[in-house]
């Protein structure tokens, strides 16, 4: 399978959220671009703090996004590369990892 964007793996899974993306890369990690104060895609940066805080971000307007998949660190400092699928909501992430069996990581909005 040919990667959906050079800078991301061939990918296992993908979802959009309201305004962001994430897919899982066949290494298993997580990968997020978009706008990272929905569903904590992206290299860290959550909420909105400013965007020369953010690695990778580009201002558009008012607001701070990512054109290019980055590892979502948020996601892949707590899961690793276990990650199979993933799906999303406007402003929230569901990771499904293989620890512990099968687990289910939600991340963003409650």
């Amino acid at each position: 399978h040919p990667p959906l964007h050079p800078a991301l793996p061939a990918a296992l899974d993908a979802a959009l959220g309201d305004t962001f993306g994430v897919a899982v890369g066949r290494d298993g990690f997580v990968y997020g671009w978009g706008d990272p104060s929905k569903g904590c895609v992206g290299n860290g940066c959550c909420g909105s703090p400013p965007c020369a805080a953010c690695s990778g971000c580009t201002v558009v307007g008012s607001e701070c996004l990512y054109y290019t998949p980055e590892p979502s660190t948020a996601v892949n400092a707590t899961i690793g590369p276990t990650a199979t699928s993933v799906d999303a909501g406007a402003d929230f992430v569901l990771v499904r990892s293989s620890i512990g069996g099968g687990s289910l990581w939600g991340y963003g909005a409650n």
